[in-house]
């Protein structure tokens, strides 16, 4: 797996055409585009390009968190460009049970970096990486009271107004111009404020 990532992270975060590409590199580089676009399938990809870009250590569980950065934990959600819905940082949990602790206290007592990631339907490219501190989200902002739903689905409506706890750390802002209609008029204006990388 390690072969083929840096080839695969570098067209996933940048401005690089598949013909840009040599004729060793433009397979590995098609079939990981195939995996990126299909509905369902590339969350988890996606999640391994992120831990690679952005030096985060694996987590071992499939229903824990999904990384961990200087021994903070991790929970990424990817939402790739659809017919249905506008991009907005939204993501769904798994439906709470009696014998599991339920999202908002566990967010409430380890504190993750939520990180939030765009993709592209038809490049398979990364639209913009958002990091949430949740450290920096008040007790009462909308996001815990979100998680605490038996199925607990969340968006950038529920912390856009805890300003100092978000920060984008990648975007490819001429994707996000071109799509301009694919993201919610809050996302869509984060994005391209003066404070994204």
């Amino acid at each position: 797996m390690k072969s083929y990532m840096p080839i695969v992270a570098d067209y996933f975060f940048s401005p690089k055409r598949l013909e840009d590409y040599n004729r060793h590199e433009q397979p590995i580089i098609e079939l990981a585009i195939d995996i990126l676009t299909t509905h369902g399938v590339g969350g988890k990809f996606v999640e391994s390009l992120i831990r690679y870009r952005y030096d985060m250590r694996s987590a071992a569980s499939i229903h824990g968190w999904d990384g961990y950065k200087n021994s903070r934990p991790v929970e990424m959600k990817t939402e790739t460009i659809n017919n249905t819905k506008r991009l907005n940082c939204e993501g769904s949990f798994g439906e709470h049970r009696d014998e599991t602790i339920r999202k908002s206290d566990l967010f409430k007592s380890e504190r993750p970096l939520l990180y939030s990631i765009g993709v592209d339907n038809v490049t398979g490219k990364c639209l913009y990486v958002m990091e949430t501190d949740t450290k920096k989200c008040k007790d009462d902002t909308l996001l815990f009271e979100r998680l605490n739903a038996k199925s607990p689905r969340i968006s950038f409506a529920h912390w856009k107004d805890q300003t100092k706890s978000y920060k984008i750390l990648y975007k490819n802002a001429n994707l996000i111009v071109a799509k301009k209609t694919e993201f919610s008029p809050y996302l869509y204006a984060c994005l391209l404020s003066e404070n994204g990388v």
